[in-house]
C-alpha cells in the first residue's frame, strides 16, 4: 500500500490514505524571448530554469469527522514524499487544488499539485570500494557529488568516465554548475573526462572514495 508523508508526517495520522499517484513527467524548460532587429520572429533562449511539474494524488478519508481538517492539512503542505521514492522530496508550489466527492462514509478525492525540486543529499552506502546511484526517474540527472578521498578518484555514469588525480580532502563535483574542486582548490587541471550526467536507467558508480553524499539534481525541476 502506498504511503504519503506530508511535511515529514505520515498522512494516515490525520486520516488520509493515498491510493494512487500519477507519474512525474519531465518539466518543460523556461525560455526568454529576445527581439532582434530585422528578424520577424523573436529569438528564444533557455534560461536554465524549469517549469514546475504537476502530479495528481488520489486519496481517501475514512474518518468523516476529521475529513475537513485532513483535506485542509493536505492542501497546506509544503513538502511531499511518497513510498517508493524515499530519496525524492517534492516542494509544493502554492496553487494546488483538490476535488472531493463522498461515497457513503468515505471521502474520495484527487489533489493536483505543482512540484519543484527540494532534493536532499542521499546518504550513500559504500560497498567494497564502490558507491552507486541509479537514475530511476524519467529524465536527466546532473548530480552534485561530495566525497572524502585521496589519490585518484574515478566516476562512471553510463558509458562515460571521469578521473580526478591527486585528490586532497573533500572532492566536490557539481555537474549543473560545472565545478570540480577539493581542499587544494580548482581540480579541473587534474581531471580527465567530463562531469557526470546520469541518463534515465543509467547508474552512477564512484570508486576509491571512503565517504560520499550525492544530490541527484534530477532535471524534472
Amino acid at each position: 500500500m502506498m504511503k504519503l508523508w506530508i511535511d515529514g508526517e505520515d498522512a494516515r495520522s490525520f486520516g488520509i490514505q493515498i491510493i494512487g499517484v500519477t507519474e512525474l513527467h519531465a518539466a518543460l524548460p523556461v525560455y526568454k524571448e529576445y527581439r532582434i532587429p530585422g528578424r520577424v520572429s523573436p529569438y528564444r533562449r533557455p534560461t536554465g530554469e524549469y517549469e514546475p511539474a504537476e502530479r495528481v494524488l488520489e486519496f481517501v478519508c475514512f474518518d468523516k469527522h476529521r475529513s475537513g481538517a485532513a483535506i485542509r492539512r493536505l492542501m497546506q503542505t509544503q513538502t511531499i514524499r511518497t513510498s517508493g521514492e524515499e530519496n525524492l522530496v517534492y516542494q509544493v508550489v502554492p496553487s494546488s487544488e483538490a476535488r472531493v466527492e463522498r461515497s457513503g462514509n468515505v471521502l474520495k478525492g484527487e489533489a493536483a499539485f505543482l512540484f519543484e525540486s527540494a532534493e536532499e543529499y542521499l546518504p550513500a552506502v559504500l560497498t567494497g570500494t564502490e558507491i552507486t546511484l541509479e537514475n530511476e526517474t524519467n529524465t536527466l540527472g546532473e548530480p552534485r557529488i561530495e566525497l572524502a578521498a585521496s589519490g585518484t578518484v574515478t566516476i562512471t555514469a553510463g558509458t562515460e568516465t571521469i578521473t580526478v588525480t591527486h585528490v586532497n580532502g573533500t572532492l566536490v563535483l557539481d555537474s549543473r554548475l560545472g565545478l570540480i574542486f577539493d581542499d587544494d582548490g580548482n581540480a579541473w587541471p587534474r581531471t580527465t573526462g567530463s562531469l557526470p550526467r546520469i541518463n534515465p536507467g543509467e547508474t552512477l558508480v564512484v570508486s576509491c572514495a571512503s565517504a560520499m553524499q550525492i544530490k541527484p539534481q534530477w532535471r524534472w525541476a
